[in-house]
């Protein structure tokens, strides 16, 4: 990936932003325009301009950058006189992801976006000088990725979900999009107004909106604002009816009146820059060892799973997000959410803060936390050695599992009627596993004939190499932990749901409903209409498992690793 130096180390743009910078390359394009944090910044792919990242206003402010080994050799060719050459930089990421990075979308090696005037539109399909048609589903993807950012920005969620949903097609599609009007016929989520803006671009090479959106001190102010963890949109314009259009403006008077923000903003604003730094897989083990302890130590012993992108096998995860539950917290309280529901979590954040790795508490309920956490000293000085990842680990998970046995069926095994969950659910599922899972981290699974346990290894040091380790300026980051209580008998679906991918959440959603079931963080129920015409929903039966939800739907099981569609 494309990396850029931060407190002297490299550090990965994020996907989309990454997606984009590529996609420009590709196209020949001297440099990109991206808009990173309220900035733009120019991406130079030049040797002249020592390929750093700059400030464009102000040229003086640069940081060194670097390019994926891939594409070595194609700056090279640049370097020996080439510059318009189209090189034959690596495809566009397929996960990209939301971000405020703006790119040139010209493909024609020149400023492209960002350059003054609209331009009028030209014929559908008439492509802009000098432009690429190889590149133009990564630069349509680019804009209908901004265009999304855009509006989840100005907190129109409804048409940011239409923009996200047409960019997915279009980075799946397999062949050039040279036509909108044929775009909209062929590409789901791509309706009359996509399919003008694609003609639009195909056909100047930019993007009026955009254009003007990228100009807009109020939409560019608005999305400065919603950094900060705790200010949405509505808290954004009142800070600005206030005056306040930048972090800068909003540091000073937050200092100076301690009232301005609420317990939660001015904590997102003490620790903002660490909490907008992805977290590496190795500092994530560590996190997750901390917890665990204090898990493990807690009377009752809490059974936990890191979820999210950490238990997808990512090597990069945005915050710690934790599920906890026990046994004896079998269900749901009838009398209520909170009603009724054991008071661990306090006692767990509790310890967590005596122990020195809590440092601040966001929220605390009954059933959910939110807390900033930190490494001690020496786990942080440890991490900055090189040889600081942990051996490839081996999990060890139940040949089989026999359904409401009660009984242990050996060391890793799990018994699903929530009277044991055993061993191998705090050891698994923080791995990568399902609750009962012989398929390893990249999906593989031994034969349907395969008896006894089944050992696979994950071999974490497969994340090594050129990444940031956690490191501030002098010291550990502060990253955001997320607790959440769950009852065992919703345990399993809670680990799917949090899990993800959103896209792969919605799939099997999809399917629940197609056959008459509803499927959530919950669990998985049937659903029929009472006898006063309203809809009743009952709880299916043995869902102590991922493997069992999966079958209960006709589906293939997918391992986490499988799951980012």
């Amino acid at each position: 990936m494309w990396s850029v130096q931060l407190s002297g180390q490299f550090q990965p743009y994020d996907a989309a932003a990454n997606s984009k910078i590529e996609a420009a390359f590709r196209a020949g394009s001297q440099h990109a325009k991206i808009d990173l944090r309220g900035q733009r910044y120019i991406i130079s792919f030049q040797p002249a301009d020592a390929m750093r990242q700059k400030l464009e206003n102000d040229p003086s402010r640069t940081r060194p950058r670097k390019e994926p080994a891939a594409v070595d050799a194609a700056t090279s060719k640049r370097a020996k006189g080439d510059p318009g050459k189209k090189a034959d930089a690596p495809a566009a990421s397929s996960s990209a992801a939301a971000s405020s990075a703006a790119v040139d979308l010209t493909g024609d090696g020149g400023g492209g976006a960002g350059t003054s005037g609209s331009g009028a539109v030209g014929a559908a399909g008439t492509p802009a000088a000098g432009a690429d048609p190889s590149t133009n589903n990564q630069r349509i993807e680019a804009m209908l990725l901004e265009l999304a950012e855009t509006e989840k920005v100005k907190g129109d969620n409804v048409r940011a979900g239409a923009y996200f949903k047409a960019a997915k097609a279009v980075r799946e599609h397999p062949s050039p999009i040279t036509d909108g009007k044929k775009a909209a016929k062929e590409l789901k989520g791509v309706g009359k107004k996509i399919a003008e803006k694609i003609d639009e671009l195909l056909s100047t090479g930019k993007l009026a909106r955009l254009e003007r959106e990228r100009g807009d001190a109020g939409t560019s102010s608005l999305r400065q604002l919603q950094r900060v963890s705790g200010i949405g949109i509505k808290a954004a314009e009142a800070l600005q009816a206030k005056g306040i259009m930048d972090l800068l403006t909003l540091r000073a008077r937050a200092e100076a009146d301690p009232t301005l923000l609420t317990h939660e903003q001015t904590l997102g604003l003490t620790h903002l820059e660490d909490f907008e730094s992805r977290i590496p897989r190795a500092e994530m083990l560590r996190l997750e060892a901390a917890v665990r302890r204090a898990a493990d130590a807690h009377s009752p012993p809490l059974d936990m799973t890191v979820c999210g992108s950490f238990r997808r096998g990512k090597a990069f995860s945005g915050d710690v997000d934790v599920l906890l539950t026990n046994p004896s917290f079998a269900r749901v309280p009838e009398d209520g959410d909170a009603a009724g529901t054991p008071g661990w979590l306090s006692t767990l954040v509790a310890a967590l803060k005596a122990s020195g790795f809590v440092t601040a508490v966001i929220a605390l309920g009954a059933k959910k936390a939110a807390c900033v956490c930190r490494l001690a000293d020496d786990e942080w000085r440890a991490l900055q050695q090189p040889t600081a990842l942990p051996a490839p680990m081996e999990v060890e998970s139940a040949g089989a599992v026999s359904e409401g046995s009660g009984e242990a069926g050996g060391e890793g095994s799990i018994v699903t009627d929530c009277g044991q969950l055993g061993d191998c659910l705090r050891r698994s599922l923080s791995d990568g596993y399902s609750l009962s899972s012989r398929e390893t981290m990249s999906g593989g699974s031994p034969p349907a004939s395969a008896a006894g346990p089944q050992t696979a290894s994950f071999d974490v040091s497969s994340f090594s190499g050129g990444f940031d380790v956690g490191a501030g300026a002098s010291g550990p980051r502060y990253r955001r932990l997320d607790l959440r209580l769950v009852p065992c008998e919703s345990y399993a679906a809670s680990v799917l749901y949090f899990t993800g991918s959103d896209e792969h959440n919605k799939s099997m959603r999809s399917v629940a409903i197609a056959k008459g079931m509803k499927l959530s963080e919950y669990g998985l129920f049937t659903v029929r209409k009472g006898t006063d015409g309203k809809l009743v929903e009952e709880p299916l039966p043995g869902m102590h498992t991922e493997q069992a939800i999966f079958e209960a739907l006709g589906m293939a099981y997918k391992a986490p690793a499988e799951r980012d569609l």
